[in-house]
């Protein structure tokens, strides 16, 4: 079943269940008058629309156990908000769930890179003195360290 409804500024709509097998799924914003405006659910912005950005994609589900749920419309202009009813199915909620925490899981195995430990180097020790015989005697700071 479709749902559509108009909202203005200052406006508000409250949806309720239809009954315990149905949800509503929100899914479309459009400005069609005014300049700014932001669609609230329940107090929560779920859409900012402007001259720029005059509709907006939304997927938002309102399952039966939700309580009533409230839309308003605060700002300047009128907003076209369209949704629709489908079966709610609490099992396959379930199932829908599990597969996309599967596909998670496999995508995270096959992405990362296998740790690889960096390769021991040994270290050296270097002699930081200098020889006596490849010292140079006639070295100006040499002859200042040992007067």
């Amino acid at each position: 079943m479709f749902y559509g409804i108009q909202l203005s500024a200052g406006e508000s709509q409250t949806i309720q269940k239809v009954d315990d097998h149905n949800q509503f799924v929100l899914s479309q914003a459009v400005l069609v008058k005014g300049t700014n405006l932001n669609v609230l659910m329940n107090g929560i912005v779920i859409a900012s629309l402007n001259q720029k950005i005059s509709q907006m994609p939304l997927r938002i589900k309102i399952t039966p156990e939700s309580q009533i749920t409230k839309l308003e419309v605060k700002g300047n202009g009128t907003v076209h908000l369209c949704g629709y009813y489908i079966q709610f199915d609490l099992q396959n909620e379930d199932a829908d769930l599990q597969s996309v925490a599967q596909l998670l899981k496999q995508s995270n195995q096959i992405t990362k890179p296998p740790v690889q430990k960096a390769p021991v180097v040994p270290i050296k020790k270097i002699d930081t003195q200098p020889k006596w015989d490849e010292m140079d005697w006639e070295d100006e700071q040499f002859q200042k360290r040992i007067k």
